[in-house]
């Protein structure tokens, strides 16, 4: 295992891992995120105004009112999609295991209260920085 100073840098997905990578990101936007059918379809089903508000031909007030509601559905699914994929990541992909492993490294199981949460925090901070600055 590598120490604390040597988290690897990624500027780039290494080759050997971009199919995996590609493939990984594809199943999870296919599993976490909605389409925006069938967002309006649930919105539709649970919220009944929107049909009255087309059959009083209120149709651009419904469809404004509709496309905001996508959006933030969209942004709550992007927001769970982004979680579960860094969790996941490091059980498919070798470099954010790596940077994983040497974080972990640091050992905090002697770290109490604020200490504790610092160093918690530096690591998620770490391995989200390092991890996702080649998804973005």
């Amino acid at each position: 295992m590598k120490n604390a100073e040597n988290i690897p840098l990624i500027i780039e997905i290494p080759a050997k891992e971009l199919d995996t990578f590609d493939t990984l990101i594809k199943q999870y936007r296919n599993k976490y995120i909605r389409t925006s059918q069938e967002i309006v379809e649930l919105v539709l089903k649970n919220d009944q105004n929107y049909i009255k508000q087309i059959e009083a031909k209120k149709v651009s007030k419904c469809i404004a009112e509709l496309r905001e509601i996508v959006w933030q559905e969209y942004l709550l699914d992007e927001v769970n999609f982004n979680a579960i994929l860094m969790r996941d990541l490091h059980k498919l992909l070798q470099t954010p295991k790596e940077i994983l492993e040497v974080l972990l490294n640091k050992n905090i199981t002697d770290k109490k209260g604020n200490e504790l949460e610092y160093v918690i925090q530096e690591i998620c901070g770490e391995y989200a920085g390092r991890v996702f600055s080649v998804h973005i």
